[in-house]
């Protein structure tokens, strides 16, 4: 039984090459955005580790266990943060990570044979919820953003700060 997250490469491709009847109607702009996903999700860990790990409950074992490292990944990128462009491509990566994953279990539910648990999906929007308040602090930290008071943010408390603030305001920001 296929649940909402197991997918094989064959599935992605045909549904990369034929995603319903392709029309210029009032839904080609979902169209596109379910072909950009797909696409997305290829070059994404998640998906290759579903491809490969065949057996279903050892594969939502490895793919929990690859979420919950992403987030020690970056959580100890932003408290060692030494100001490499690594560091910044990785953060990155894990945000388009994020970004396709979130998107997924809106534009591709239709796609998906069964639905993710209520739970499940709550779960991952806190964990999603943490890695973007991350990813954003490790991108302030790596282009010294501008702060309240008109100085760069150079100390890892306050690109928490702002990233939460930020992301909590709807991108207004701490407006002091």
């Amino acid at each position: 039984m296929k649940t909402s997250l197991d997918h094989s490469f064959s599935d992605h491709l045909r549904i990369i090459r034929g995603i319903y009847h392709w029309s210029f109607g009032s839904q080609w702009l979902e169209k596109c955005i379910e072909i950009m996903l797909c696409s997305l999700k290829i070059i994404t860990p998640g998906f290759w580790i579903r491809v490969l790990v065949r057996n279903y409950h050892m594969r939502n074992l490895v793919i929990e266990w690859y979420i919950v490292l992403k987030v020690l990944l970056l959580g100890c990128i932003v408290y060692y943060y030494v100001g490499t462009t690594w560091w910044m491509w990785i953060t990155l990566y894990f945000l388009i990570d994020i970004v396709q994953v979130m998107l997924s279990f809106v534009f591709l539910n239709n796609v998906y044979v069964t639905a993710p648990s209520l739970r499940k999906n709550f779960a991952h929007l806190d964990i999603n919820l943490i890695e973007i308040v991350l990813s954003f602090s490790i991108l302030y930290l790596h282009f010294q953003a501008i702060g309240s008071s008109w100085e760069p943010i150079t100390r890892v408390v306050v690109a928490i700060y702002f990233s939460m603030v930020t992301f909590a305001t709807v991108w207004y920001g701490d407006i002091t």
